[in-house]
């Protein structure tokens, strides 16, 4: 992420708490989808960038880049929040005259910075939701005294954890269950 903002000339990209260790290594770009999906790396994400100093002039940068659209966590927002405090389409936004776009930008900035803790409060129960979410799955698709299905002996997560710990299915399944 950084890589691309140095390559455009801004000097402020040096000073960003995602540039250095150990949250230069992080992969900052991350699709839309992705975002929804895998919400616990954004919680992480967010709460570098709520310590970052340069946090505003990244917001600015991503909001203003007319030419494409910068996908990934960048100056404490994500692509989703981006859009929706943009408040329209990406087509009718380059339709927009110079003047409308830097009142848009300037209520998108003051929208997003002032909502920075509860939106990534919010990230942080959509990841919890998701982690029970697929906790449950695992668990329905493996229940207790469940060998994995006729003649298939000790099949997925449960029945590797009980074969590997000599414990019994049910034992395996309240183990990682509590964990």
């Amino acid at each position: 992420m950084l890589q691309a903002l140095i390559r455009r000339g801004q000097a402020w990209a040096d000073r960003a708490a995602c540039s250095v260790a150990p949250y230069d290594g992080w992969k900052w770009w991350t699709e839309p989808r992705a975002e929804v999906i895998s919400p616990g790396p954004v919680v992480d994400k967010l709460k570098v960038c709520a310590t970052c100093p340069v946090r505003l002039p990244c917001l600015l940068d991503a909001l203003t880049e007319v030419r494409y659209e910068t996908w990934g966590i960048i100056g404490g927002s994500t692509t989703l929040e981006r859009r929706a405090a943009r408040g329209d389409t990406r087509a009718s936004w380059d339709r927009m005259g110079p003047h409308d776009r830097a009142e848009a930008i300037e209520q998108a900035v003051t929208s997003l910075e002032a909502t920075l803790d509860e939106r990534i409060a919010s990230w942080e129960a959509r990841a919890a939701d998701v982690a029970l979410h697929r906790r449950r799955r695992v668990l329905k698709r493996f229940p207790p005294g469940n060998p994995g299905g006729p003649g298939r002996g000790h099949v997925g997560p449960i029945g590797r954890y009980a074969a590997a710990h000599g414990v019994s299915r049910s034992t395996a399944w309240r183990r990682l269950r509590a964990s």
